[in-house]
């Protein structure tokens, strides 16, 4: 197939007749060639990955929000993380990915991991307070 990218029909198939496979098969193996498109990295990528929807450097600011997020005491769920990527695809106006992209970005991701809480139990960290509990006790 490498041998025969640029080359006319008739030439595809000669070969194959020479290799024993149907014409068609090369002929499209030949459009692929010439459809086949660069990733945003500028790479091709021959089984799959060529969505690739975020720059290096807007993975680190993914990552980076999902830090600040633990460190203010909220963690990042999986929904806030996909409305994340979306807005930095907006900015470069991207189509968004699907939920499907982002629950595989994030398995890639090991540093990331999900945990399941109840949503009252954030709420409830928040209401209580040092003072609160001070002026309450005294």
């Amino acid at each position: 197939m490498q041998g025969l990218e640029g080359e006319s029909t008739d030439r595809a198939a000669t070969a194959a007749i020479i290799f024993n496979v149907k014409p068609s098969s090369i002929r499209m193996g030949q459009l692929r060639l010439r459809h086949q498109q660069r990733n945003s990295r500028g790479t091709f990528d021959q089984h799959g990955g060529n969505n690739l929807i975020l720059t290096t450097a807007q993975e680190e600011a993914v990552l980076r929000f999902c830090s600040e997020q633990l460190e203010m005491g909220l963690g990042a769920t999986l929904l806030l993380i996909y409305a994340a990527i979306c807005y930095l695809g907006q900015q470069e106006k991207l189509n968004p990915p699907s939920l499907v992209w982002s629950r595989q970005w994030l398995k890639k991701h090991s540093t990331l991991h999900t945990i399941k809480t109840k949503p009252i139990a954030h709420v409830r960290l928040t209401t209580h307070s040092e003072e609160d509990l001070k002026t309450f006790f005294v």
